[in-house]
């Protein structure tokens, strides 16, 4: 059995409301090694009182306090302070399994990994009632151009069910601060291009909070920074620039097509960004006369037939 401390960080922005559920959660792990370092990033409401009550109760359990920034900032203040060889992620309005910790820092001891990862589930208010509303990762090992490949295809990890080795995540210097992207999947593809390994585990060990404000709208945003994070890692690592194109212009159709989308704009932006990489592609303002005459549904069939039978390959810039 590992005995290897791990330093779990949570960033905390004005979250009373689930903050001291995601603590509890941590203090019931059958992990007893462990070590809490919860960032402050500047809350307005109780979160910092919630969080000195628990500091007074456990010494395992730190706070740090910074001005409102962000979430990357925050992760990157609680890893400089981290005492663990092993790092955990907790949003401070998700929770873990109890088991979670046992289980992750005993397969980092047994495995030469950088990074393990699990399933979890979603839920809303009640944990226990959703149970069967899971994530559903793919895992199994991803390392080399293979797992590279995999992950500009989807981001695969939930990052509270991560644990990584400190060293793995120093070297190639933690969460990026660039504003507009995704900072957790920024660094997943940072660490498998400069050789780590993951490995995904079929165990639900978390569960991610969804919030009533969810939906497509919410998914269109995601899928943009998505897009802006892999234009910087093409941007970073030239050699893998065709790679990224073909992956965001499979995200752009996967999207158009499977996604009731009520403006124009959002459209309009994501087959413009298309079209820049793939020019063969069908003008803008075609779409844009099948989605104002014959309405959203057609646009997607039409759009999705063309994904079926389109020949054009992605033109690689010179």
């Amino acid at each position: 059995m590992s005995n290897e401390l791990v330093s779990v960080i949570m960033p905390a922005y004005n979250a009373e409301k689930y903050i001291a559920e995601a603590i509890e959660s941590v203090i019931q792990q059958t992990h007893a090694d462990w070590e809490l370092i919860v960032i402050d990033d500047g809350s307005t409401d109780n979160t910092a009182v919630i969080i000195k009550n628990y500091t007074a109760r456990d010494k395992r359990i730190r706070c740090l306090q910074q001005p409102h920034q962000q979430q990357a900032r925050a992760r990157n203040n609680g890893l400089l302070h981290a005492s663990g060889d092993l790092i955990a992620f907790l949003d401070a309005d998700d929770i873990w399994m109890p088991g979670k910790l046992e289980v992750q820092a005993e397969i980092m001891h047994s495995n030469p990994i950088d990074l393990t990862f699990s399933d979890g589930y979603f839920f809303e208010t009640n944990p226990k009632q959703d149970l069967q509303k899971r994530i559903s990762i793919k895992y199994g090992k991803y390392t080399g151009q293979q797992g590279v490949n995999d992950f500009l295809a989807a981001n695969r990890i939930p990052l509270m069910t991560v644990v990584a080795r400190k060293t793995s995540l120093e070297k190639v210097n933690n969460f990026s601060e660039l504003p507009g992207i995704h900072e957790d999947y920024d660094l997943w593809l940072r660490m498998l291009i400069t050789g780590n390994t993951f490995l995904g585990i079929n165990s639900c060990l978390a569960f991610y909070r969804t919030h009533a404000a969810s939906s497509s709208s919410g998914e269109g945003k995601i899928l943009f920074l998505d897009i802006n994070t892999l234009q910087n890692i093409a941007e970073r690592y030239p050699e893998y620039k065709t790679g990224v194109q073909r992956a965001i212009v499979d995200r752009i159709d996967d999207y158009l097509v499977n996604n009731n989308i009520s403006q124009w704009k959002m459209a309009n932006q994501l087959i413009d960004i298309r079209n820049g990489l793939n020019p063969a592609g069908l003008s803008v303002s075609f779409w844009k006369w099948v989605y104002t005459y014959l309405g959203k549904n057609i646009f997607r069939r039409l759009f999705r037939w063309k994904g079926k039978f389109s020949s054009a390959k992605i033109a690689t810039p010179k």
